[in-house]
C-alpha cells in the first residue's frame, strides 16, 4: 500500500506534468496565432500592393483615355477650321449629324470647350514663363469658343477669320 506522502508526490507530478502540458498547449496556440497574424498582415500587404497597383494602372489608363479625348477635342477643333459649331447645329440636327458621322453637336462642343481650356492652360504657363519677353505670335490665329460653347477662330491682331460652312446637301 502506498502511504500518504507518496500519494502527495505523484499528485503533485501530475499537476506538474498538466500544467506543463497547459503551459505547451498555451504556447501552441500562441504560436499558431502569431503565424497567423503574421499570415494576415502578409495578406493585408499584398491586397495594399494590389491596390496600390490597380490604381496606378487606373491613372494612367485615365491618363490615357484624357489624352484620346484632348487630342480628339483638338482634331476637332482644327477640322472645323473656323467653323462655328452653330453652323454645323443649324444645318444639321443632332440625330442627322449622329446618323451621318456618329457624333453628336454636343459633344463637339464638348470636346471644343475641353480643348480650348487645355489650350488656355498651356498658354497661362507659356505666357507666365515668358513674362519677360513680350514678343506673341501675332500671326497665329486664336481659337476661341463663346458663350453657347460655339468655336470660333480669331485672326491676326483680333480680327475674324473666314467662317466656312459645310454644304447644304439635302439629299442625305
Amino acid at each position: 500500500m502506498k502511504t500518504a506522502a507518496q500519494i502527495r508526490d505523484e499528485v503533485r507530478a501530475e499537476e506538474r506534468q498538466r500544467r506543463k502540458l497547459r503551459e505547451r498547449a498555451v504556447l501552441t496556440i500562441a504560436a499558431a496565432a502569431a503565424a497567423a497574424v503574421k499570415e494576415l498582415e502578409d495578406v493585408e500587404r499584398r491586397k495594399q500592393a494590389l491596390r496600390d497597383q490597380l490604381e496606378r494602372d487606373l491613372a494612367a489608363e485615365d491618363a490615357k483615355l484624357d489624352a484620346k479625348e484632348l487630342a480628339a477635342g483638338r482634331a476637332v477643333v482644327e477640322a472645323l477650321s473656323g467653323a462655328e459649331l452653330s453652323a454645323i447645329g443649324a444645318t444639321f440636327r443632332d440625330a442627322e449629324l449622329h446618323r451621318h458621322t456618329g457624333i453628336q453637336v454636343a459633344s463637339l462642343r464638348r470636346w471644343a470647350r475641353r480643348a480650348r481650356d487645355t489650350e488656355d492652360q498651356a498658354l497661362d504657363h507659356v505666357e507666365d514663363s515668358r513674362a519677360s519677353s513680350p514678343r506673341a505670335s501675332r500671326d497665329s490665329p486664336e481659337v476661341r469658343t463663346d458663350v453657347r460653347g460655339d468655336l470660333n477662330v480669331v485672326g491676326a491682331l483680333g480680327a475674324p477669320a473666314t467662317v466656312s460652312e459645310p454644304p447644304d446637301d439635302e439629299s442625305g
